[in-house]
């Protein structure tokens, strides 16, 4: 089964990833500027996060992300920045992750995640998907 992170069915209180525990988001939501600073609660005792910031609306089977096409940009736990407060200039290009993240262009809604794995890399926290559209 496909689920859409994001739609009406889904709240921020429910994680992307079914059976795991959710990460709390804070910003951006709903309107960002074009440099956004990212921010959440970032669990304890885990060993990689993950952000991902789309252009549509995440789909999920089981926990996996199907759409990756759609990723623009990433941060990863091993990536400038601290877990739980990255400006959006820390984010790499994705898939490559070697170049400096794509402009987020005015009037543009966009779709964010964190998740987080455990020491067997398996996906153990979530956020929920939040968008923001930029100003």
């Amino acid at each position: 089964m496909t689920l859409i992170a994001g739609c009406s069915s889904l709240s921020q209180e429910n994680p992307l990833f079914e059976g795991t525990r959710l990460i709390v988001v804070t910003s951006p939501k709903n309107t960002a500027t074009s440099t956004p600073t990212f921010v959440w609660n970032s669990p304890e005792g885990i060993y990689y996060q993950v952000v991902g910031v789309f252009t549509n609306h995440l789909k999920i089977e089981g926990k996996k992300i199907v759409n990756t096409q759609d990723c623009i940009a990433m941060w990863t736990s091993g990536m400038s920045g601290q877990a739980g407060n990255v400006e959006y200039s820390n984010f790499k290009d994705y898939p490559a992750l070697q170049n400096a993240a794509p402009s987020l262009v005015s009037g543009r809604t966009y779709y964010w995640a964190v998740w987080a794995y455990n020491s067997d890399m398996e996906v153990t926290h979530s956020s929920a998907e939040i968008s923001f559209t930029v100003q």
